[in-house]
């Protein structure tokens, strides 16, 4: 199957930022778009989830909207029913998996994340790579990217592989950002996880150390004054009792910056 991105779709202002997102990023990587909606069914009487029945008049306005910015990139739609993240995982089951899943965000600092927003659970179960797009962000070719490393190599492996072959297929320039409860030390010299190191063969990056108080801050202001381009995070899963003591940094980052926030997952 032919390489592809997803842009998961509900139509809003900032899903169609998300889909100028993915076709700008579909010219770096040169490859389609999928436009997927999900159709949904509300649970509650006065509250439309979806667009209902004019799915098709603004799947439509959207692929004509984007094809004035993006005339070379081909833009293919798709529908399917039921809640959003199994719908996206079905999606994916039947026509294989995509480079990533663009989702567009309005929450940040400026928004409260309302409490059945599916955005963060995206992020975490959603089976392909994630970026999630703020409104504000810009629509800039991808050469820099923070990674956001709990210097925790258990579980790793295929963020480390994707993010490696990323990497190298774009010439990036990789800053791993590890924060100071989470080091490993050599003679009091701070160091990256050996089986990282060697899962980033080849790959030019840079390692920055930060201090774990305030490590969400420290993150999202070095990440704005670097001009990286993504900033991208692992999420851990955690069993419901551990949930309730965790604070959650992919939350903290996802809330307060207006850079592209790219989920990679743990192994399956």
């Amino acid at each position: 199957m032919k390489p592809y991105i997803i842009c998961a779709t509900d139509f809003e202002p900032e899903a169609f930022k998300a889909l100028q997102y993915s076709c700008m990023l579909a010219g770096q990587l040169k490859c389609g778009v999928t436009l997927l909606h999900v159709q949904t069914i509300s649970l509650f009487i006065g509250t439309a989830i979806g667009v209902g029945v004019n799915y098709h008049e603004q799947f439509e306005d959207q692929i004509r909207r984007i094809h004035i910015y993006y005339p070379g990139v081909k833009v293919d739609k798709a529908c399917v029913k039921g809640a959003v993240i199994e719908g996206i995982n079905e999606y994916i089951d039947k026509n294989g998996m995509p480079i990533m899943v663009i989702v567009g965000n309005k929450y940040n600092a400026t928004y409260n994340l309302v409490p059945d927003s599916n955005l963060v659970p995206m992020l975490r179960h959603i089976t392909a790579p994630v970026i999630s797009i703020p409104y504000l962000s810009d629509l800039v070719e991808v050469k820099r990217i923070a990674f956001a490393f709990d210097n925790n190599f258990i579980g790793s492996t295929s963020t480390f592989k994707w993010l490696r072959q990323f990497c190298l297929s774009q010439d990036i320039e990789l800053h791993i950002l590890i924060g100071w409860v989470d080091m490993i030390s050599y003679e009091n010299t701070p160091i990256m996880h050996p089986e990282a190191v060697a899962a980033m063969q080849g790959v030019k990056y840079k390692l920055h150390f930060f201090k774990k108080d305030h490590l969400g801050e420290q993150l999202v202001q070095f990440a704005k004054k670097n001009h990286f381009h993504i900033l991208s995070i692992m999420p851990r899963y955690y069993n419901l009792i551990k949930t309730a003591y965790h604070h959650s940094l992919t939350k903290e980052l996802f809330m307060n910056s207006n850079l592209p926030l790219l989920a990679l997952h743990e192994d399956n």
